[in-house]
C-alpha cells in the first residue's frame, strides 16, 4: 500500500497529466526537470558527506593533538580546543541539511517513478526508467527486475541497506567519541562544553525524526 506521501504525489501527478494544456513535449519536459532536480538533489548530499569526513578527520588530529594550531587569512587560531567544540554541532546541523535533502529526493524520485508510470508506460513497462534513474547514497531502491531473485540483486540491495544504515549509525558512535574527547580536555564547568552537547543533542534528535518520518521510494 502506498504511504500517504505517495498518494499525494500520485494525485499532483494525475492533476498534471489531466490538464488539457499538458501534452506529451511538457510530460517530457517536466520528466527531464524532475531527473536534474533528484540528480542535483544527491551531488549536494555528497558535498556534504565529503565535508562530514573532512571535519571528523580535523577534530581527530585536534583530539590526538596531530593538529597543535592553524591560520586562516593570516590570523591564527592557537586554542584548538574551544575549535573542536564547536565541530560536532556543526557536524549536527551539516547532517541535518543531508537527510532534509533525502526527503526532497524522495519526493522527487517518487514523482519521476508516477510520471514515467502514468505518461511513459513504455519507458515503465521497460524498467528504463529504474536504470536512468539517479543512485543516491541515502535512498534504498529495489533492483528492477531483471535483477530480482538473482543473486546480483540480493547483493545489491543488502549492500545499500548497509550503506544507509551506517550513514545513520556513525554520526552517532562518532558523537560519543568526540564529546569523551570534549570532556577531556576542556574541563567539565565550562559552559561552551554544554552549550555544545545540547546543541549536538537537539540537532541530531531533529535529524533521527527527519529520517523516521520521510517518504519512502515508490521505485523499482
Amino acid at each position: 500500500m502506498p504511504n500517504a506521501a505517495h498518494r499525494d504525489v500520485r494525485n499532483r501527478v494525475e492533476d498534471f497529466l489531466t490538464n488539457e494544456k499538458t501534452d506529451k513535449d511538457l510530460s517530457k519536459g517536466v520528466l527531464d526537470l524532475v531527473l536534474s532536480a533528484w540528480r542535483s538533489t544527491g551531488e549536494k548530499v555528497t558535498r556534504i558527506l565529503g565535508v562530514l569526513v573532512i571535519l571528523a578527520i580535523f577534530f581527530m588530529l585536534i583530539a590526538t593533538k596531530g593538529v597543535q594550531e592553524f591560520s586562516i587569512s593570516g590570523v591564527k587560531v592557537a586554542n584548538l580546543h574551544l575549535v573542536g567544540a564547536a565541530i560536532p554541532p556543526l557536524m549536527a546541523v551539516l547532517l541535518l541539511r543531508a537527510l532534509m535533502l533525502d526527503v526532497d529526493a524522495r519526493l522527487l524520485s517518487n514523482s519521476y517513478f508516477e510520471l514515467t508510470r502514468q505518461a511513459f508506460p513504455g519507458l515503465r513497462k521497460s524498467e528504463l526508467d529504474s536504470i536512468i534513474a539517479p543512485s543516491d547514497l541515502l535512498i534504498v531502491i529495489d533492483t528492477s527486475s531483471a535483477l530480482k531473485g538473482t543473486l546480483l540483486g540480493k547483493i545489491l540491495n543488502m549492500a545499500a541497506r548497509v550503506e544507509a544504515s551506517f550513514f545513520i549509525s556513525l554520526p552517532g558512535a562518532f558523537s560519543i567519541y568526540a564529546y569523551v574527547k570534549i570532556f577531556s580536555f576542556l574541563h567539565v564547568t565550562n559552559p561552551l562544553t554544554w552549550i555544545s552537547l545540547s546543541l549536538s543533542v537537539v540537532l541530531y534528535s531533529l535529524a533521527l525524526a527527519i529520517g523516521f518520518l520521510s517518504p519512502s521510494v515508490q521505485g523499482g
